[in-house]
């Protein structure tokens, strides 16, 4: 499995945007063009630790240009793609089985998104797999049979 793209829209210094990734992807930019925003997506994205990420205020980009500066709601989405036909039965992936789906070129893939809208200082986080169109997949982590 291969990170294929991320799409970043209002989070830290990122207003928004959308990186395809190669196998091997350099970031060069200038000082404030978001390269450590764009790494620290990827840390929220994919934490760790495995626990999931809550995002704060200081999360929400800025965009000192406007009246209303701090963005409402913020999303990061992952764009997953197997490697090869078989990858997807591989028993390491197997409890990833419900969420993968197959594109139009029959590649199969994982959507993830982590977003979050604030009001006022209240912010709620939400996680979701999507489907090919973007809409939530309905997904319960699959219970682990107890060993003999």
């Amino acid at each position: 499995m291969q990170l294929e793209r991320i799409e970043v829209s209002g989070f830290r210094g990122i207003k928004r945007l959308s990186l395809a990734f190669d196998e091997l992807t350099t970031l060069i930019g200038e000082n404030t063009w978001g390269k450590s925003s764009l790494l620290d997506a990827l840390s929220v994205a994919l934490p760790p630790t495995g626990e999931p990420y809550q995002f704060e205020m200081k999360d929400f980009h800025v965009d000192y240009s406007i009246a209303h500066p701090q963005s409402q709601h913020l999303q990061i989405v992952l764009s997953l793609v197997s490697n090869d036909k078989g990858e997807i039965n591989a028993g390491r992936y197997r409890r990833l089985k419900p969420i993968w789906v197959k594109d139009p070129q029959e590649i199969d893939r994982i959507y993830y998104r982590i977003s979050a809208t604030r009001d006022g200082y209240e912010i709620k986080t939400k996680y979701a797999f999507l489907d090919i169109e973007g809409n939530p997949l309905s997904y319960t982590t699959p219970k682990s049979s107890p060993k003999s």
